[in-house]
C-alpha cells in the first residue's frame, strides 16, 4: 500500500516514502502535538502541526499561527478541535524549535522584512498551488508585523482573523474576508 501526504506535504516538497526530518514532539505526554518541517525562510521556519507523525487532513482549510512573542500552537489547534474546524495547521515562527520564541530586534529592519516575505512565501506557495483555499491566522507577533501581514495579504483572499480572549484563555473569530463594505 502506497504511503500518502496531504497536500500541503506535495506543496511543500514531501514525497510518499521519503524519509524527513523527525517530527518534533510538542507538549504535554497525554496530549502530544507534532512539528515536522516543511520549509526554512530568510527570518522563519514553517512547520505542519498534527497529532500523529504522518496525520494528514482532507479539507482545503488551512490555519496559520504565527508566533514571535509566546508559543501559541497548542491553544490555536485546541481551538480548532473545539469548535470543529477541520484545517492543516502551519505554525510560522521566528525560532529554529517550535516550542521555543525569539522576538524580533526592534531596531532591525532587515529582520523584519525576512520574517514578512517568508509568510508571504508560504502563502502564495499554498494559493498558487491549490486555489481557492480558506485560511485562518492566529497571531502572537507585534501589532505592526501583523499590519505588514494584512497590507500584504490584502482583502481579495479567504481569510478568518482570530483574537486571543486573554481572560476567557480562548480565540474568538474577529473577521471575515474579503470584506463586504
Amino acid at each position: 500500500m502506497k504511503e500518502e501526504v496531504g497536500f500541503i506535504g506535495k506543496i511543500f516538497g514531501r514525497k510518499a516514502g521519503k524519509v524527513e526530518k523527525k517530527a518534533i514532539k510538542i507538549g504535554k505526554e497525554n496530549s502530544p502535538l507534532y512539528a515536522s518541517e516543511l520549509t526554512k525562510g530568510k527570518g522563519t521556519w514553517a512547520y505542519l502541526i498534527t497529532r500523529e507523525p504522518k496525520e494528514k487532513y482532507v479539507g482545503k482549510d488551512v490555519a496559520i499561527a504565527v508566533q514571535t512573542n509566546r508559543p501559541i500552537v497548542r491553544s490555536v489547534r485546541e481551538y480548532l478541535e473545539k469548535t470543529g474546524v477541520s484545517t492543516h495547521l502551519i505554525l510560522i515562527t521566528t525560532h529554529e524549535n517550535p516550542k521555543n520564541v525569539k522576538e524580533l530586534d526592534d531596531y532591525d529592519e532587515k529582520e523584519w522584512g525576512a520574517v514578512i516575505q517568508d509568510f508571504m512565501d508560504v502563502i502564495t506557495k499554498i494559493q498558487t498551488e491549490v486555489g481557492n483555499v480558506e485560511f485562518h491566522f492566529f497571531f502572537a507577533a507585534p501589532a505592526s508585523l501583523t499590519m505588514a501581514f494584512g497590507v500584504i495579504f490584502g482583502n481579495f483572499w479567504n481569510a478568518h482573523i482570530y483574537n486571543w480572549v486573554k481572560g476567557e484563555n480562548t480565540y474568538n473569530k474577529v473577521l471575515k474576508l474579503p470584506l463586504r463594505l
